[in-house]
């Protein structure tokens, strides 16, 4: 009988064909409770990991938590008065049952207790801090100065139109708090933070 091969073992393979060293990241946006989508995401992630681990690779595994993305609207399982927070960073939502930091650790912690439960054991970064802390600034003004052909590569993959006043960016409001209400109609790399 022949060996079998799993699927991570190809994914090792052709990663060791291609560099000495490794980075396997994943991540979700912390906005709900955990389902098996929220999982897979981590678990295949994990698989590729340990297979290149297997094969003595120098490798590391991040999980980036999204929790600067915004609260979209209000879920069923939230009353109404987080209406007034739609649109802005889940890490800056209040905690729906009042015991963690914010409505994205209210939902991570739970499922960074799934993943050790399993086994699983990612550096684990928050989206927010890392904003915070200037590691996207570099990224962001790559973005700006090259929106238009992001916006190219959008419309080629999703058959859609990106419209005119689109940007990659959507920074948070001073007065709001929301990250989807102020439109970027201009920008100054040079100009201090």
């Amino acid at each position: 009988m022949a060996d079998t091969i799993h699927w991570a073992d190809v994914i090792a393979e052709d990663a060791l064909n291609k560099s000495g060293k490794h980075l396997v990241a994943t991540g979700i946006t912390p906005s709900g409770h955990i389902h098996i989508g929220n999982m897979r995401e981590v678990v295949t992630a994990d698989a590729a990991y340990r297979a290149l681990l297997d094969r003595g690779a120098d490798a590391r595994f991040i999980y980036i938590a999204d929790n600067y993305d915004p609260l979209r609207k209000v879920y069923p399982f939230l009353p109404e008065s987080y209406a007034e927070h739609v649109g802005k960073p889940i890490s800056e939502v209040p905690c729906p049952c009042g015991e963690c930091a914010n409505y994205a650790e209210h939902f991570l912690k739970p499922f960074l207790e799934a993943l050790r439960r399993l086994g699983i054991n990612p550096e684990v970064y928050r989206a927010a801090e890392m904003y915070r802390a200037g590691m996207y600034t570099e990224a962001i003004k790559s973005a700006l100065v090259k929106r238009d052909e992001i916006a190219k590569i959008l419309e080629e993959v999703s058959g859609k139109t990106v419209a005119e006043e689109w940007s990659p960016f959507n920074p948070r409001c001073n007065e709001c708090g929301k990250i989807t209400t102020t439109k970027v109609t201009g920008f100054d790399l040079e100009a201090e933070r």
